[in-house]
């Protein structure tokens, strides 16, 4: 379709408005995952409806190959003399969300609870507010809280708001918001990265990731006359990842499992923690706890109109890339480590004239993931950053006081400067 400009108060989008922009030169259509939803238009200084081009109006135009037309608001016109051109640079009708505050609104439900009590609560009444909202997360019940923010904050961008709090994807349309557990399409295609790949920008990077663990847990003992108390740390087996092998370097990375025992009562008191226990609670950490930190962060970013021109990829390849849409999945191999990973469509940018993709970001990292293992990747650097420095390197730490467990879990090897209270028969103790 060609893009249709309308006045700043239309809601329908139905007509079509002021005129249908049939001269326009470019219209693009740049829309990343959970952020940015935004139109670039160029339009010729002889164009039929140049003078039209206003601030605040809204121009319609297909955002992709499979949603429905959405509205835009101009929110900067820009003059090119030199060109005889102008850039009207737009944002999706939904950025009117930013000026709906909400006064205050807690409780605990399902996404849906908290959209509808955030719109209960707007300054104006919930007629403020034109959008119904849905969700396909009916599960999983959290606790929210919004004092004095807009509604798009409430939908994303800080902390306590939806995203954050249940990791869904947004849709955003004309009259609706979806609040998604997933948006797009599974495993849409098959990409291999091997030395056919000109076409594809690939940036692959090892920062922040580790292939092998060390785990521990800690737990307080009473000493002496039971006044006192002694911290044991308890170090479990490296565990490897599958791909430890992979690589030329290895990262080793402390990681403290004390948690996992704290809602069973070990851990706290004279309830020793074991290292039979520390070794089951880490035995599934690459596969289940953290999947995805032992492999190299891939983004690629694919030119399609390259691609099509290309005699690279078989034509079965290109016609699933061009129906792809924001949030689909794709796998793909990296020969050289022998690894299969699943990435996702970050970015997307759309030529509306053409109908057709021009540009996509693929990769595995990005705002609002979706899974479990991303979630808690952020959880798990703290706690080892902390780690390091509670047992390595601050005071009577770890270099000057080292407890472990014997293999029977029942006495104690003390490695430290100055003799051990309350030891045992049985205890060892070395300086």
């Amino acid at each position: 379709m060609r893009p249709i400009l309308y006045e700043q108060y239309e809601r329908d989008f139905e007509s079509n408005g002021i005129g249908v922009l049939w001269d326009a030169l470019e219209c693009e259509v740049h829309e990343v995952r959970n952020a940015e939803f935004e139109l670039e238009l160029t339009y010729p200084y002889s164009g039929q409806w140049f003078n039209e081009i206003k601030e605040n109006r809204y121009i319609l135009a297909k955002p992709n190959d499979t949603d429905l037309p959405h509205a835009f608001r101009i929110y900067e016109v820009e003059k090119n003399t030199k060109d005889q051109t102008i850039k009207a640079k737009c944002v999706t009708i939904t950025d009117d969300l930013n000026g709906m505050l909400v006064k205050a609104a807690k409780g605990k439900g399902t996404p849906a609870t908290a959209f509808a009590l955030a719109k209960q609560n707007v300054v104006g009444g919930p007629e403020a507010v034109p959008y119904e909202f849905y969700t396909d997360i009916t599960d999983n019940l959290k606790d929210f809280e919004f004092l004095l923010r807009n509604m798009q904050s409430v939908l994303s961008g800080e902390e306590g708001s939806l995203i954050d709090l249940w990791r869904g994807e947004i849709k955003r349309t004309n009259n609706y918001i979806h609040f998604l557990r997933n948006r797009g399409k599974q495993n849409v295609t098959t990409i291999r990265l091997g030395k056919n790949m000109e076409n594809f920008k690939t940036q692959v990077s090892f920062k922040g990731k580790f292939t092998a663990i060390l785990p521990y847990a800690k737990y307080t003992k009473r000493t002496g006359n039971g006044n006192d108390q002694q911290e044991i740390y308890v170090f479990g087996d490296v565990v490897k990842s599958m791909y430890y092998n992979s690589y030329s370097q290895k990262n080793l990375r402390p990681i403290d499992f004390s948690s996992d025992f704290q809602n069973t009562g070990q851990g706290n008191g004279d309830q020793e923690i074991t290292k039979a226990q520390v070794d089951n609670a880490a035995k599934n950490y690459f596969t289940s706890r953290n999947p995805g930190c032992d492999i190299p962060s891939i983004q690629m970013t694919v030119e399609m109109a390259a691609l099509r021109d290309s005699n690279l990829f078989d034509e079965y390849t290109i016609n699933r890339l061009e129906t792809i849409g924001l949030c689909d999945t794709v796998d793909v191999w990296v020969s050289k480590w022998n690894l299969s990973t699943t990435l996702k469509v970050r970015e997307l940018t759309y030529d509306v004239l053409k109908e057709q993709i021009k540009t996509m970001v693929i990769s595995d990292n990005g705002k609002g993931s979706t899974s479990y293992g991303s979630s808690l990747t952020s959880t798990v650097n703290s706690k080892v950053e902390q780690s390091v420095n509670n047992i390595f390197y601050n005071s009577g730490g770890l270099w000057s006081k080292i407890v472990n467990l014997t293999a029977d879990g029942h006495n104690i090897i003390n490695y430290q400067t100055t003799q051990p209270t309350s030891a045992r028969t049985g205890d060892l103790w070395y300086k």
